[in-house]
């Protein structure tokens, strides 16, 4: 299997660089510049709330589990594949 990687344009992009490598490999094209939109990224980049809303936006389901790491879970729902994030809260 060919593995994507969409490179992040700047340092606030890993979250959108993350969920578009994901589309992609799922054959899904959302550019960076969309799922920013759909995040609500900022100049501080973006929360976990974020990184589910637009998750969710794009077909996924996200579930954020605050522990003393702070996961985020994305089930792709193809081939009950679990993608975890670090996400810094």
């Amino acid at each position: 299997m060919k593995y994507f990687c969409i490179r992040q344009m700047d340092e606030t992009d890993c979250a959108a660089a993350c969920l578009s490598t994901i589309c992609k490999q799922y054959g899904v094209n959302k550019n960076v510049t969309k799922i920013r939109e759909m995040a609500g990224t900022d100049k501080n980049g973006t929360n976990g709330i974020g990184v589910i809303k637009a998750a969710t936006e794009l077909g996924y389901k996200a579930y954020g589990i605050e522990d003393s790491v702070n996961i985020l879970l994305l089930y792709t729902g193809r081939n009950s594949m679990y993608t975890l994030f670090s996400v810094c809260i």
